[in-house]
């Protein structure tokens, strides 16, 4: 392992995580997170767009 740390200049402890990834997941990084939780009612473009109201209100003040 100290070999193949120094080789690609990375820690012992980042090898083992890889192989234990690798053996769980067939990867090096684990798979993303998915949300959990209630979904959001406001989406990200109508966030967007009430922040440019916004924005514009106190413009014209």
């Amino acid at each position: 392992m100290k070999t193949i740390s120094k080789n690609i200049n990375v820690s012992s402890s980042t090898i083992y995580n890889y192989k234990k990834n690798l053996r769980q997941f067939n990867a090096l990084k684990p798979p993303k997170v998915l949300p959990q939780g209630r979904p959001r009612k406001i989406t990200p473009e109508i966030e967007d767009v009430c922040i440019n109201d916004i924005a514009d209100s106190t413009e014209q003040r």
